[in-house]
């Protein structure tokens, strides 16, 4: 017993002083073959490092059949199915950063093989199961993702299909991660009902890196539906819950917080509550916080340019860009408001400069503006004016003083003119006679 336990010990001190790999590995292969009333718990002990030497070395093939005789040796029963767990997943977890993809998928695929009954080894088969679909996810195949993602998934249900709530905290990574796939597929038409039963389990504190992942991909279905105020609330908790991670993910969220916000049209300071005044300042956020400037102002100009400085930020792939403009357009049907509120008469193609378009195109959304009861008017389109509606008594069209004096004008021009024709006539007939 001593003996085999201090060959263990000494070969593990090699390793981790980084003397000599060789030597440590030597080491605990002579563990391998000394005899021992406890020998398959030191053996045990024993593949595991070889294992990690042969990971450290990059010898893959050897590492992989190592730790297939590793876990050949778990159905002994001195070594103890919770101790044999204890000892796999720390093993995965230092090997979960290999920079060989696919030997991580072999050990993965090897695991779960061993661990076919998941009921026997229920926490490490789901927690092996979701580190292979969280590998697939992120190697840009997410379809064999998925069909893992079902699989776990199904042991998480009760045998009438429904959510298992003892198994709570199983379910809350799985949708979290089945929703990123599926936001990765820009199948998002599911993510709605996903997100909602995730955020429906009450028999587990997730941590707050899932909760940030569902509320996220919620609030990125309600943006895409339409629903700005739904979508600005779950970006903003999705902000929190990343924020309280440690996330990075905290910064995108509020792009979106801003985004959300300006397209309800809001004046509210998305970045003036106290939780989001300290990254005001972030270098990714700063173009952000003026592009929200720019919209209260109803700056044209001011939005354009902070989107150049934004496009920095923000790759092109992401879905904000979807929504700019309707962006765009909100702030300048902000702007003709704002103009009309001050004048009483547009000129189009003052208004074209100030909504940095052409002259066709200003017109085209003043009918619009128009048409969805923005602004009341009347468009004189052979004068190229807009008449502005200043009171709703007085109608859509020129000002009711302006109106009036003009048919007083004409009136008295008509008046006028018989006036004339009448002396001109009187002065004809006296020539003649």
């Amino acid at each position: 017993q001593v003996d085999i336990e201090n060959q263990y010990y000494t070969s593990k001190g090699l390793l981790e002083s980084g003397e000599s790999f060789e030597d440590a590995l030597s080491g605990f292969e002579a563990v391998l073959e000394m005899e021992s009333d406890d020998k398959e718990r030191w053996c045990f002990r024993a593949m595991k490092q070889i294992v990690k030497i042969h990971a450290r070395q990059g010898n893959y093939s050897s590492m992989l059949s190592s730790y297939e005789r590793m876990l050949a040796a778990l159905s002994s029963a001195s070594i103890g199915r919770s101790a044999a767990e204890k000892k796999l997943s720390s093993l995965l977890d230092a090997l979960a950063s290999l920079p060989d993809a696919s030997a991580r998928r072999a050990l993965y695929i090897r695991t779960l093989r061993a661990l076919s009954d998941p009921a026997r080894n229920e926490r490490l088969w789901f927690k092996t199961g979701l580190r292979a679909a969280t590998l697939e996810a992120e190697s840009g195949r997410p379809a064999t993702a998925l069909k893992l993602l079902k699989t776990l998934a199904r042991v998480c249900r009760t045998p009438e299909g429904q959510d298992d709530p003892r198994r709570g905290s199983h379910l809350l990574d799985v949708y979290a991660l089945t929703i990123s796939v599926l936001r990765q597929l820009r199948r998002t038409h599911a993510v709605p009902a996903l997100a909602a039963r995730a955020l429906a389990i009450r028999s587990a504190v997730p941590h707050p890196r899932i909760v940030g992942i569902v509320r996220e991909s919620s609030g990125h279905a309600a943006l895409a539906s339409g629903a700005y105020e739904a979508a600005a609330t779950d970006f903003f908790e999705a902000f929190k819950s990343y924020d309280e991670a440690g996330s990075s993910a905290r910064l995108a969220c509020l792009h979106y917080v801003a985004l959300s916000t300006l397209l309800m049209g809001s004046d509210v300071d998305p970045f003036d509550s106290q939780e989001a005044r300290p990254y005001r300042a972030e270098p990714g956020l700063q173009a952000t916080a003026r592009l929200v400037a720019a919209f209260r102002a109803a700056d044209v100009a001011g939005l354009s340019a902070a989107l150049d400085d934004l496009r920095a930020a923000l790759p092109a792939s992401e879905a904000f860009w979807e929504h700019v403009p309707e962006l765009e357009l909100c702030v300048r049907a902000k702007k003709v408001l704002g103009l009309a509120r001050a004048y009483s008469c547009l000129r189009m193609d003052a208004l074209a400069a100030q909504l940095r378009v052409g002259e066709d195109e200003a017109e085209r959304l003043l009918r619009r503006f128009v048409a969805e009861e923005r602004v009341a008017g009347e468009l004189d389109a052979v004068e190229r004016v807009f008449w502005v509606a200043r009171e709703r008594g007085e109608g859509a069209g020129r000002p009711a003083k302006v109106t009036k004096a003009l048919e007083d004008w004409a009136e008295k021009l008509a008046a006028l003119s018989v006036s004339v024709a009448s002396r001109a006539g009187g002065g004809g007939g006296s020539a003649a006679s």
